[in-house]
């Protein structure tokens, strides 16, 4: 199983950090979270009534990966409260995306000289995290 199988194969992840360690090298870490066995009081969400709630916790039975990509074009963070699903999108992966078309790429190709040519074919790559 390859790293981003492996990632995929988890219930939750959450993202912990992102950082440039070195100049274009950008680094990511990921965390696996769990639903916690400790069940929480009830929550009311306008006039809904949720119960038996369980906090998505990462703890140290869980993974945490680090993933360094050696150079990059570009990149993004996007707070997943405004996030919207594009069923023009596509992507394989379920917590760590392999886009081939998106509204990022496009974006990427529009406002840079990246190109297949320089520095050549390049991807989009999405991380899907509860916090």
């Amino acid at each position: 199983m390859n790293l981003v199988e492996q990632i995929n194969a988890h219930e939750f992840c959450t993202f912990v950090e992102i950082s440039e360690p070195d100049v274009n090298v950008l680094r990511i870490v990921i965390d696996e979270a769990k639903a916690s066995n400790t069940e929480t009081r009830e929550l009311e969400v306008g006039d809904v009534r949720l119960s038996e709630l369980r906090p998505i916790v990462s703890n140290d039975t869980c993974y945490r990966y680090e993933v360094f990509f050696g150079s990059y074009v570009a990149y993004s963070i996007r707070n997943e409260s405004y996030a919207v699903m594009d069923k023009g999108e596509m992507f394989r992966g379920r917590l760590f995306n392999v886009y081939s078309r998106s509204h990022f790429l496009d974006y990427v190709r529009g406002s840079t000289i990246a190109s297949n040519d320089y520095p050549g074919p390049f991807a989009h790559y999405g991380t899907v995290s509860i916090t």
